[in-house]
This record gives C-alpha cells, structure tokens and sequence, in this order.
C-alpha cells in the first residue's frame, strides 16, 4: 500500500512540475511587444515575476503605456494597433536611456 501512495505521488508532482512553464517560455511569447527600459546604466534590472501580468492588464489599444517598476526602471508596452500592424518591428528586451 505505501508503495502503491509513494508511486502515485512521485507522478503527480513529476506532471505538476512538466507543466510549469520556464522564465524563458513565458516571456517568449511576449517578446518584442514590450521593452524594459532602465534610466542609470549602472542599475542591475529586478525584472518582476508577473511581467507578463502588468503587460496584459496595462496594455491600451491605440497608446503607449510606460509603466514603472521603480525610479529607474519603466516598462513600455506597445499597444495593441501596433502589433497589429503589418510593419511592426518587434522591440529589444531592454534599453538604456
């Protein structure tokens, strides 16, 4: 019987933990339609979590959002005519200003 219980749960939490998406996954299907810009060349970049999240919410249908992480660092998130668009060049992850 344990071993039956210890089978199943070594199971479940192998296919819990395929499921889960890697940072590089999750930002993959964003790429380009946002841009990390940092203000002090010298700052190192926190990147949230839920950056996927504050692009979604945030995002307007025809103006440039710059949303801010802190006071060196803004993420600005294209709207949604843009990407649209059929010239519409996908941006770099982050930039320096």
């Amino acid at each position: 019987m344990k071993i039956t219980i210890a089978f199943c749960f070594l199971i479940l939490t192998s296919c819990f933990f395929a499921q889960q998406p890697s940072d590089t996954e999750i930002v993959t299907g964003f790429d380009g339609t946002f841009q990390i810009e940092i203000h002090n060349v010298r700052y190192q970049p926190n990147i949230p979590g839920n950056i996927m999240e504050i692009v979604s919410t945030h995002r307007q249908d025809d103006q440039i959002v710059y949303y801010p992480l802190d006071e060196n660092i803004r993420i600005k998130i294209i709207p949604r005519s843009e990407l649209l668009a059929p010239n519409f060049q996908r941006l770099g992850l982050i930039k320096y200003y």
